[in-house]
């Protein structure tokens, strides 16, 4: 078992990449004002943006959910603030948010599997594409920002 928030002590390296890209890690929120504002306004024209209230999507893309015996294609938004929301991408319904804290930890257990831990629940995700490291770097790059920026309890 690998948790990629082990050694947080450590500081990570900034990867980033446009949000549009499922291939990569996304995008950074180490931005001036005026390239957030651009990235809002390019940001304005995608089907997703409804789901961010005003705010950045750092990374999104189609994961599967697991749950029991049910698995269900989901798009997934990692946005600012922080906030992970995941929506039915055929009805473009908000079928639910994965709660942040401190406690929050992700698990990578294949290239394409990866576990997200919060109290009282893990949700199992595959990503088809192969990036659940990318998807597990971002989550953890984002909870430590807004841990140093004292957000998270």
């Amino acid at each position: 078992m690998r948790r990629i928030s082990q050694g947080m002590d450590k500081p990570m390296r900034l990867q980033c990449s446009d949000p549009d890209d499922v291939e990569g890690y996304g995008l950074s929120l180490n931005l001036s004002e005026e390239e957030k504002q651009r990235r809002l306004t390019k940001q304005a024209d995608s089907q997703w943006n409804k789901f961010a209230n005003g705010r950045l999507i750092l990374k999104h893309g189609e994961l599967d959910k697991k749950r029991g015996l049910s698995l269900k294609v989901r798009h997934f938004l990692l946005i600012e603030g922080p906030r992970i929301v995941y929506a039915d991408p055929s009805s473009m319904e908000i079928k639910g948010e994965i709660p942040w804290s401190k406690e929050l930890v992700t698990e990578v257990k294949t290239f394409k599997v990866f576990l997200i831990h919060v109290p009282g629940r893990t949700y199992h995700l595959t990503d088809k594409r192969g990036n659940a490291i990318k998807w597990c770097r971002k989550i953890e790059e984002v909870k430590q920002f807004y841990i140093e920026q004292s957000v998270l309890r």
